[in-house]
């Protein structure tokens, strides 16, 4: 009989730590097993794969196990023989026994007797809900099951532990999107870095609480080597530094350092909880919160660029900078505004409307974006120019006047913000 079959890689499931102890009680099946350390927890492997027991088992005769395969599996080993049984409710939907069977000669072949012969074939490698397909020798046709109780987001980080981020899924109402197709990147925080922030996550709203849980989901699937090496190149940003969008629409910096991975310069990626895999994504452990910026005039005012936002105001731009289109804004400080007070007090409303647009791009741009030397068209229909001068990076305006680059990339829900010294001046003379 030709036997048909798909490799996959292994996927390992996280859940909780519970050690396999052999003894002299167990089964032939597994007399030669040999434990092997992944992610923290001690698994068997032998012939039968890789697993481990749930429950405190230890493979005498009957136990519910993990196999980084076949998943949740109750296994029931002949201790007289290598033979191996076990239940997987997942196939009773095909109108087929849950009962399949396998032995050191057969495996990677699972049989299930059922009026005919039929071959469990595992499915397709990838981060995708892996099918089960079996085969019928009687009539050469195959059948094709997806999983009933597939591992989705949400079930895999309550398996590894990570109940106050469930919890918080739950309040929200996200369950049915995070069970969605996918995929997705979930960054998720412990459940002591939860606790820090109790008293501020515990006052949201439904709305705001969906807003700071989908801050924490990246559409796609990126493995932490992916976080590491390969998305500086797909994304944008500096050498080492580069920005991604979450589901909410705002986006995350990450910084890749020699500590490790870091999430708006304040979460780190908790390698040794990374990369847990779910049919519809990845999930990595982060140890704080990331709260997703306000918008860019609430961002000045918590700055402290209280001229600016008094002039936005004056001038009635403030729904703009409120608003969901991104801009990129050149902020003055205050002590730029005081150094030309008395300029500013001679401008018409106008004029102000001008000078404050002539400091606003459409679009978020970041530093490593910025094209240097080329001139830029401002919400005022003006241009500015950006630049090394001295070793500086600088900012000039059409009028010749300029400022300073002080401090970039200041992230904002509808854009960002670059700090100058100098308020920039458009040609008025109109």
């Amino acid at each position: 009989m030709k036997h048909l079959y798909l490799s996959t890689t292994l996927a390992v499931l996280t859940a909780s730590a519970v050690h396999a102890q052999l003894d002299s009680n167990i089964s032939p099946a597994f007399a030669d097993a040999t434990t092997v350390q992944m992610d923290g927890q001690t698994y068997l492997q032998n012939w039968f794969g890789t697993f481990r027991t749930v429950d405190g088992g230890d493979l005498s005769n009957e136990d519910w196990i993990w196999h980084t395969e076949h998943g949740k599996i109750y296994l029931s080993a002949d201790p007289n023989s290598e033979t191996v049984w076990f239940y997987d409710p997942n196939i009773e939907d095909m109108g087929l026994t849950a009962w399949t069977f396998t032995d050191r000669d057969t495996y990677p072949y699972l049989w299930v007797d059922q009026n005919f012969w039929v071959l469990y074939m595992v499915g397709v490698e990838g981060p995708e809900m892996t099918p089960r397909v079996f085969f019928n020798y009687d009539t050469m046709s195959p059948l094709l099951l997806q999983r009933r109780d597939a591992e989705e987001i949400p079930s895999v980080a309550a398996d590894a532990g990570f109940t106050a981020l469930v919890d918080a899924v739950v309040d929200a109402n996200l369950a049915s999107t995070l069970n969605g197709e996918g995929p997705f990147t979930v960054f998720a925080p412990t459940d002591a870095a939860f606790s820090e922030v109790s008293d501020a996550v515990g006052g949201l709203s439904e709305a705001e609480l969906q807003d700071v849980l989908l801050y924490h989901v990246v559409p796609g699937y990126l493995t932490a080597e992916d976080l590491t090496y390969d998305a500086a190149d797909m994304f944008s940003g500096e050498m080492n530094t580069y920005y991604v969008t979450a589901a909410n629409g705002t986006d995350i910096m990450i910084e890749v350092t020699p500590m490790g991975i870091m999430l708006n310069g304040e979460a780190m990626v908790q390698l040794d909880m990374a990369d847990m895999e779910a049919d519809n994504g990845v999930i990595h452990a982060i140890n704080h919160v990331i709260m997703p910026p306000p918008n860019l005039a609430e961002v000045a005012t918590e700055g402290g660029f209280m001229e600016l936002v008094n002039a936005a105001t004056a001038a009635g731009l403030v729904p703009a900078l409120t608003g969901e289109d991104d801009y990129t804004v050149f902020a003055p400080t205050d002590a730029a505004f005081a150094a030309i007070s008395d300029t500013v007090a001679g401008l018409t409303n106008d004029q102000l409307v001008e000078v404050l647009q002539h400091h606003i791009v459409p679009g978020k741009v970041y530093q490593s974006e910025v094209p240097l030397d080329t001139e830029i068209t401002t919400l005022s229909g003006g241009t500015i120019d950006v630049g090394m001068m001295d070793g500086q990076l600088m900012v000039t305006s059409e009028t010749d006047n300029s400022a300073h680059i002080t401090a970039t990339n200041v992230m904002a829900s509808n854009g960002v913000i670059h700090v100058i010294d100098t308020v920039l001046l458009p040609d008025l003379t109109d």
